[in-house]
């Protein structure tokens, strides 16, 4: 809190860590030298890695029914489906789009579970529920996400050179 002082015949306010700081300019510059220090080696310290390992919790199962209504989807493939998911332990939401020839389900889990546990028990849930499906539907895939398999970058090149010259220039 500042404090209020006169000096000769005026009266000024001081506030008290400023002035310790003018007092004092080498315990100042000591103190600073010991935090950028500190700083410094904690920064070297501290374990880095350029690609961490991300685990999201989510397993999709697509299922392709060429030529089948969104309704139909969902009936003969979406519900049967779910059904089965839905006596997974872990299991924190399944959510599912049915579109016309295609069906998706989304099967959230709780944070910190086994996913290749979990990942084998949603396929296991799956082969169950493959009788009740249409025998001319497609076999539903099975997969979790992943971002070691996503690529890091992506780069497009294009110009008035064929596809060798472009590719020795990428």
């Amino acid at each position: 809190m500042p404090e209020t002082r006169t000096r000769g015949t005026g009266i000024y306010k001081e506030f008290g860590l400023t002035s310790l700081a003018v007092e004092h300019p080498t315990t100042v510059l000591v103190l600073t030298f010991i935090i950028i220090v500190s700083g410094i080696l904690s920064y070297i310290a501290i374990p880095r890695e350029s690609n961490p390992e991300i685990t999201i919790p989510n397993i999709i199962v697509n299922t392709v029914y060429t030529g089948v209504s969104p309704r139909d989807i969902e009936l003969l493939i979406t519900r049967p489906i779910e059904d089965e998911l839905n006596g997974i332990p872990d299991v924190k939401t399944i959510t599912s789009s049915s579109i016309e020839g295609y069906s998706s389900i989304n099967v959230e889990l709780e944070a910190g579970v086994d996913m290749s546990k979990a990942l084998q028990d949603v396929r296991e849930k799956v082969d169950l529920a493959k009788p009740d499906l249409p025998a001319a539907a497609e076999d539903p895939q099975v997969f979790e996400i992943n971002f070691s398999d996503f690529p890091i970058m992506q780069v497009n090149i294009s110009g008035d050179y064929d596809l060798v010259r472009l590719r020795a220039v990428a």
